[in-house]
């Protein structure tokens, strides 16, 4: 049995696609420890999408810039990741057009990495679009954009635990807005958590994401992560499920961010009602502002359900998501866009 497999599911079937296909190229480039196995399942969205959303990007050039997703063995390369532009790694399957907002092909993936390449390690790593607690792993390449929600992404990683044996070891979040309480909630739901150590982003996730081959390669090696970007959580159900329910102004919210806080020195509650609690919000008031519509977008949509363990994208939060790579466009600008991608017919702001 292999001491460490890690198992990174890479989703570029969106606008990030430039961001997500030179990742692999990073891990090859990157040196693991010895009996670390990675596997990376990838998904490319076409360049005529993401052109349409980020209008000044050039065609990645990468691999011969194929479209849709496959598995890799990430094989080692001195080359640098910056001065090549073919994957070395090993083509282990081709699954073409796939939904990676789909649980089910979240799942198909953890399993076949758990059962091909057993280990005494399980690293996880969810790349891509994150939107708080309405989901993450946004699919753009579908008819209609789609998202992975918060609680049928935690189903997926319980089911592997019950594969595995045993909480996955690590599990790192490369993706927007996952420091909320309320996902971090998710993750101990059942009343045990899903992993020993979760990884996030303590504040904006850089455009290019974590520093995912480094991570990996500390985490392996001596279980501390030097990255300033990264918040480290140790998961406990307790004073998570107490906070999730307690409201700003309850007197025992100071009590409870005390022991939250043993968890994270770094969190801090919003001071705005509206929203809920937060591991981390922007402490620059301009940076605030700038986010504010991003928040209320979120907000307006946080009670809606799933179907399937999928659900389409509420459309402000798609105008917010298209807002990100648009920031000087208004707002009918981001209707049009939207209409030009073939999106408004499904989506109304109720």
């Amino acid at each position: 049995m292999g001491e460490c497999t890690v198992l990174i599911y890479a989703n570029g079937n969106n606008e990030l696609e430039p961001e997500i296909a030179r990742l692999l190229l990073t891990l090859e480039s990157t040196e693991m420890p010895p009996k670390v196995t990675v596997l990376v399942q990838l998904g490319r969205a076409p360049y005529s999408l993401v052109s349409r959303i980020r209008p000044n990007i050039r065609p990645t050039n990468i691999d011969g810039d194929w479209s849709g997703v496959r598995r890799y063995k990430v094989l080692h390369s001195d080359r640098r990741a910056n001065s090549v532009r073919t994957y070395s790694s090993k083509l282990l399957d081709t699954l073409n057009s796939t939904n990676m907002a789909d649980p089910d092909t979240l799942s198909d993936f953890l399993q076949w990495g758990a059962r091909n390449y057993p280990a005494d390690k399980y690293i996880v790593v969810a790349s891509g679009h994150g939107v708080g607690f309405i989901g993450l792993l946004s699919d753009y390449t579908t008819p209609y954009p789609q998202i992975l929600p918060i609680p049928e992404f935690c189903s997926v990683l319980r089911d592997l635990k019950n594969t595995i044996g045993k909480p996955i070891d690590s599990l790192i979040l490369d993706v927007c807005d996952m420091n909320y309480v309320e996902v971090c909630y998710e993750h101990v739901a059942d009343g045990t958590p899903v992993t020993d150590k979760l990884l996030l982003s303590g504040e904006e996730t850089p455009l290019a994401g974590l520093p995912i081959a480094q991570i990996i390669a500390e985490l392996v090696s001596n279980g501390q992560v030097t990255s300033e970007h990264v918040l480290t959580i140790r998961l406990s159900y307790a004073p998570l499920s107490r906070l999730k329910e307690c409201k700003q102004k309850d007197d025992t919210l100071g009590e409870l961010l005390k022991e939250v806080k043993s968890i994270s020195e770094k969190v801090v509650v919003s001071e705005d009602s509206l929203y809920p609690l937060m591991i981390w919000i922007p402490t620059d008031l301009s940076q605030y502002e700038r986010y504010r519509k991003w928040y209320d977008r979120l907000s307006i949509n946080s009670g809606k359900g799933s179907e399937g363990g999928i659900r389409n994208m509420p459309f402000p939060l798609l105008l917010g998501s298209l807002s990100v790579y648009n920031p000087d466009l208004s707002e009918s600008d981001l209707y049009t866009l939207a209409s030009s991608l073939g999106w408004d017919d499904r989506f109304s702001l109720d």
